[in-house]
């Protein structure tokens, strides 16, 4: 009886996200249907409640490790491997979408990129994105991973990133964990430090960027040079 109630329960919580694409349901309700694929029989919604309860948001679910999200009563291995695969999958897909099909002067598609490489990234970290001559994209490489508020960049490392992808033009990226997309005083110099150092090697540094939660923002934007000292 109560496996036939739940049946039907899961079927018109399908239903309801074919109807609309998830638009309008609650996190706890996608949540529930989400893992209707983890744990094939039973009422996954008390499951969402707890995992909610204990994250805080849906967003913040899907951005638990495996071990923070097996402290949860009721997910196991299999549970907990499913929900960290969400963002690593939409990232593939992000990448996927725009890889190799963009050159620097097409705006939307670096920001999607750029976006989806950070996707999950807690900490300031500082990436290059890898042009050839003809501003077509080649590739994107980390460079350098600090702490909350500082990352230091090695140009050992970006040197060794520039010959292997055998890149002319660059753009020089890195985080804000704090969710502040302006450039601090010490950003700006170390751009500059960087654009002086690839000069030096015959590579274009063209432009820096902030990514904050989503949100790109390039320096040229808010009026920042760095093709100046």
């Amino acid at each position: 009886m109560a496996d036939n109630m739940h049946r039907h329960h899961r079927q018109r919580v399908k239903q309801t996200f074919d109807e609309n694409g998830g638009k309008g349901m609650h996190d706890v309700n996608l949540l529930e249907m989400m893992l209707f694929f983890a744990v094939p029989q039973g009422d996954t919604n008390p499951l969402a409640h707890r995992l909610l309860d204990r994250f805080g948001s849906f967003d913040r679910v899907l951005e638990a490790s495996k071990t923070e999200l097996m402290t949860v009563k009721g997910v196991g291995d299999h549970v907990a491997t499913f929900l960290t695969m969400y963002l690593p999958v939409f990232k593939r897909y992000n990448q996927n979408k725009c890889e190799n099909t963009f050159t620097y002067f097409d705006t939307d598609k670096l920001k999607e990129h750029i976006s989806a490489e950070y996707v999950n990234v807690k900490k300031e970290r500082a990436m290059l994105l890898h042009f050839d001559t003809h501003a077509k994209f080649i590739n994107s490489s980390w460079i350098g991973e600090g702490d909350n508020d500082y990352v230091e960049i090695n140009n050992k490392v970006v040197a060794a990133s520039v010959i292997e992808n055998n890149s002319s033009i660059v753009v020089l990226v890195h985080n804000h964990p704090s969710g502040v997309a302006v450039p601090s005083s010490q950003d700006i110099l170390a751009a500059k430090n960087l654009r002086n150092f690839l000069q030096s090697i015959n590579v274009s540094l063209v432009e820096s960027a902030i990514c904050t939660y989503g949100e790109v923002k390039f320096f040229s934007e808010m009026g920042k040079r760095i093709d100046v000292d």
